[in-house]
């Protein structure tokens, strides 16, 4: 166990080095870049879209902007361990800051799709009510990208052109190719156990079989090093950016819909007060 005073060290290099200019810096979402003017609603229903069209938005923000921040993170550590020759520190490093990490991190792809797809069937549902729309029935435990096939007659019918190459986007993201990858950091005969990194080993299961026979081979290997891991996961959020950019021209295509339905409904509403 480290000492205080070595620990207290430890954590002023590293926020040293994470609040200087990096490669990470750009790649953030602005908040005040992707926002929504203030809005006048004359109806519930477009009310609640207002509400939720800003909510969804800086969920889908924060999301991503939290996916980088953490590896950011790891790449400082990881830049930290190396040119540390202390074992002692190494293993702190390892196990108090960069696992705890690395474990949030895996997930976030998985954890931003699931939000984008998640705000998008939110945000159909509530424009759905403001053109008077039928809402599909669908299984609201069980959202997934297919879940959006049913929505795809109401964005046709809107002209919501952007749709569907938000839904090729989400598709993309935590796809078979980054599973397939991560599976290395990951106990392969379980995945849902917290993935490992620098230090472990993984069970590896594998399944053989020939003419007379069939069976299982059982054995292990060590944990890959980080700097393999960064890489992949920086992948992984570009393709998150990617969606977002997508997501952000869907949600302005639907905006404008909706304030001209609520322009429109304005002028009947005034046409009657006058008469």
């Amino acid at each position: 166990m480290l000492t205080k005073k070595r620990f207290i060290a430890l954590n002023s290099q590293f926020y040293d080095a994470y609040h200087q200019p990096s490669r990470w810096n750009s790649r953030g979402i602005s908040h005040r870049k992707h926002s929504f003017g203030d809005t006048e609603s004359y109806e519930m229903h477009s009310m609640a879209f207002y509400q939720h069209l800003h909510d969804n938005n800086s969920s889908v923000i924060n999301k991503i902007n939290s996916f980088l921040t953490v590896m950011e993170k790891l790449d400082v550590w990881q830049a930290l361990m190396e040119r540390n020759s202390d074992e002692q520190e190494q293993f702190h490093i390892i196990f108090e800051e960069i696992m705890p990490l690395f474990q949030l991190a895996m997930d976030y792809p998985y954890a931003t799709k699931s939000i984008l797809v998640y705000s998008c069937i939110d945000l159909f549902c509530l424009a759905s009510r403001v053109f008077n729309e039928a809402i599909p029935k669908f299984d609201k435990y069980q959202l997934k990208i297919k879940t959006l096939d049913i929505f795809r007659c109401l964005a046709l019918k809107r002209g919501w052109k952007a749709f569907e190459d938000l839904y090729d986007s989400l598709g993309e993201i935590d796809a078979d190719p980054f599973r397939i990858q991560s599976s290395y950091f990951r106990i392969r005969t379980h995945h849902r156990i917290q993935p490992q990194v620098e230090i472990g080993e993984k069970l590896l299961l594998s399944h053989w079989e020939s003419k007379n026979a069939a069976g299982y081979t059982i054995g292990s290997e060590s944990a890959l090093p980080l700097k393999k891991a960064i890489p992949l996961l920086a992948r992984e959020h570009e393709k998150c950016l990617k969606a977002y950019r997508k997501f952000w021209r869907f949600l302005n295509e639907m905006h404008r819909d909706v304030e001209r339905a609520n322009t429109d409904l304005a002028k009947t509403l005034s046409k009657a007060e006058s008469s």
